[in-house]
C-alpha cells in the first residue's frame, strides 16, 4: 500500500465498489419477489463458505508459523488439512 498513492487507491476502491454494487442491484432486480426464496437457498451455503474460509486461514497461519508454507509439498499438505476440517464439520 505504501507504493500506492491515495488517489490511485481511492480510484480502485470506488471502481470495485461500483462494480460490486451494480452486480448486487441486478441480482436483486433479477430475483424480484423471489428474494426470500433465494436467501433461504443460500443460507446453508454461506455457513459452509464461512467454515471453509476460517479453516483455510487457520491452516495458512499455522503452516506459516511452522515454516512449512515455503516447502515443496505445501499444496498437498494444505489441501489435506482443509479437506479434513471440512469433512469434520460436514459429516456431523
Amino acid at each position: 500500500m505504501s507504493r500506492f498513492s491515495l488517489a490511485r487507491f481511492s480510484f480502485y476502491t470506488i471502481l470495485g465498489t461500483a462494480i460490486w454494487n451494480t452486480v448486487l442491484i441486478y441480482a436483486g432486480r433479477f430475483a424480484g419477489n423471489a428474494y426470500q426464496q433465494v436467501v433461504q437457498e443460500f443460507e446453508g451455503l454461506s455457513l459452509i463458505v464461512l467454515i471453509a474460509f476460517c479453516a483455510i486461514a487457520a491452516a495458512v497461519y499455522l503452516l506459516k508459523k511452522k515454516g512449512l508454507i515455503f516447502k515443496k509439498n505445501f499444496l498437498p499438505l494444505i489441501l489435506t488439512k482443509v479437506k479434513s476440517v471440512l469433512e469434520f464439520y460436514l459429516i456431523k
